[in-house]
């Protein structure tokens, strides 16, 4: 008996799929939620005024952990 597994082929998108998929990749890189690559992704993206600069608090959050372990023991 041969049990081998039935191949499995890749499924083609519809042209509705792949324009949605377009879509939404473009809106999560220019929303920060992927790496923006294009220089529209990357004005989109600063658009929003996430650019600030980060705390002194949260520069380090290694260490801020590792000083909170300690105070629990």
């Amino acid at each position: 008996m041969n049990k081998r597994k039935p191949k499995t082929q890749a499924t083609r998108l519809t042209l509705e799929e792949k324009a949605f998929e377009l879509e939404l990749e473009d809106m999560l890189r220019s929303t920060g939620h992927l790496f923006p690559i294009t220089p529209e992704q990357v004005e989109a993206f600063q658009k929003l005024g996430f650019d600030e600069e980060v705390p002194d608090d949260c520069k380090d959050p290694l260490a801020d952990l590792i000083k909170k372990n300690k105070e629990q023991k």
